[in-house]
């Protein structure tokens, strides 16, 4: 008999989120631009998912799942088709499989097979595709796919779904009927791609019915607008605003940045919605300055094959600091704060320098401690920050926040600099990363681990970049292009209009 031990494959995963803060980040952009993702750019997907919902329960009816998969799959195939047609479509699911296929040239383009689950290339891998994978989640938060009580899919909503997926039709005319009978057989003659192309995200006729609901979507101007479909609203509000200030259309980055700015002209009404996106920001760029300081340790790890243990690393923090100008050896954290701070041009560049793999070492963690204390010190100063901060991010031992991670240095605030760092490092940074490794290994069987604890050392795995979290701004951008609400030049004069939409439910 074999007594050995029979250890199982150790299958790793770089961890997105190795200090499990960008959590709080997260949670938050999400309730302020609920309705959209960074997987769901296009605007028109919702329009053609209302339709592809709608025709199926008048074509098919069937509530099997299997059925509906491969009909939404043979849908998502086909736009693919379209889209690469046309050229110029971003944001499309397939659109390399599409363009791929049409280099061939073919005739009869039968898309059946891919579209399915069993063929060598597929179109997409995921089972219900981009629906399932991106979109309908966002359906059902704007309101226009449900849930059913009697079946398992999904439905375009008796509210606005079935009234988008008509006016959709309308849109599209007469190429309908081919489209139809180009899903339910699952192929099409390649010349008649151009004929659907009026189903192109970027074909939304303005001035349509079709347009005018996505503008009540966006506006939440349809009967029942929640809070959440006024708070994405607000920041689509925002955006453009950024847009009409800057002449041209901005980046994320742009918009977040600008957005972090308490003296950025806005409509009255949007102060308090600006707030939220700023301790949004505030919370991301501290998490990104501890996530520095984590790359630094592991740095210094790298270069000693047997590891320190945490004593060392905190020594080795504390001569590093030391040397630093910012930072004389007696100062308490408080005097720091006084000295260390940046503005938001420094502490937009400090940002940028610490997402780059060729930051030098000892710049990268003097760039994160100052870039901890100007966001402490700006938290400080503010007492309208540090309110909605207290109001967005909740305090409770599992949960790790800019809350959670200023509170715990205020109460330290007398100590020396120096060492109130060296035990932030140990405490709330690489003890935190070998309890969130350890949770997803326990809990996701995911091996996530950037050190191991060896006899007391600790000993490097794998590096790490310190990253920024995506608050769903491109896709924003995207869609207000779509809707033309948003060109080259900044804010159309629609968008102009929208950013001074009053509030439709008041």
């Amino acid at each position: 008999m074999n007594i050995m031990p029979q250890w199982t494959e150790r299958a790793e995963k770089r961890g997105l989120d190795p200090l499990g803060m960008q959590n709080s980040g997260v949670a938050l952009y999400q309730t302020l631009l609920p309705g959209i993702s960074n997987v769901t750019p296009r605007l028109r997907y919702f329009g053609y998912y209302c339709w592809v919902s709608d025709t199926y329960a008048k074509r098919v009816g069937g509530t099997d799942p299997e059925t509906w998969r491969t009909w939404v799959r043979r849908s998502e195939a086909l736009l693919a088709l379209v889209s690469a047609e046309a050229g110029g479509e971003s944001g499309v699911g397939g659109i390399e499989w599409a363009t791929g296929v049409l280099l061939d040239d073919p005739f009869i383009i039968d898309f059946a097979p891919t579209a399915g689950l069993t063929a060598p290339r597929l179109y997409l891998k995921q089972r219900m595709g981009v629906f399932g994978g991106a979109y309908v989640s966002q359906l059902i938060e704007t309101g226009l796919f449900a849930l059913s009580d009697e079946h398992a899919i999904a439905i375009a909503s008796a509210r606005s779904g079935r009234r988008l997926a008509e006016l959709f039709r309308r849109s599209i005319g007469d190429a309908e009927r081919p489209l139809i009978e180009a899903i339910q057989t699952g192929a099409i003659q390649r010349g008649l791609l151009a004929d659907l192309g009026v189903i192109a995200p970027s074909r939304i006729p303005l001035g349509s019915g079709e347009a005018q609901l996505y503008l009540d979507l966006l506006s939440a101007a349809l009967e029942g607008a929640r809070d959440s479909d006024r708070n994405r609203r607000d920041s689509l509000r925002m955006v453009l605003a950024v847009a009409a200030e800057n002449g041209g259309q901005p980046s994320p980055d742009e918009v977040r940045w600008r957005l972090f700015d308490p003296g950025m002209p806005l409509p009255d009404d949007l102060a308090a919605h600006r707030l939220s996106w700023e301790a949004y920001h505030a919370h991301d760029l501290f998490q990104l300055a501890a996530a520095g300081l984590f790359a630094w340790a592991l740095s210094r790890l790298g270069g000693q094959p047997s590891g320190f243990p945490y004593a060392e690393v905190s020594d080795e923090l504390q001569l590093a600091m030391m040397a630093f100008d910012i930072a004389p050896g007696d100062a308490s954290w408080s005097e720091m704060l006084q000295v260390a701070s940046f503005d938001d041009e420094a502490l937009q560049s400090a940002a940028l320098a610490l997402g780059r793999t060729s930051t030098p070492d000892e710049d990268q963690l003097e760039l994160s401690i100052r870039v901890i204390a100007a966001i402490h010190h700006r938290v400080r100063t503010r007492p309208d920050l540090a309110a909605e901060i207290e109001h967005r991010f909740v305090l409770a031992p599992s949960v790790r926040s800019i809350r959670s991670e200023l509170e715990w240095l205020e109460n330290r605030r007398d100590q020396p600099a120096v060492h109130l760092m060296a035990d932030y490092l140990v405490e709330r940074v690489l003890k935190r990363h070998a309890e969130v490794a350890l949770r997803k290994l326990r809990y996701q069987r995911d091996y996530t681990f950037h050190f191991e604890t060896r006899e007391g050392r600790l000993v490097r795995r794998l590096s790490y970049v310190p990253v920024l979290t995506s608050p769903r701004l491109g896709s924003a951008i995207q869609i207000l292009r779509d809707l033309g609400l948003l060109n080259e030049n900044g804010a159309s004069p629609e968008g102009l209009r929208f950013i001074e939409a009053a509030d439709a439910a008041a």
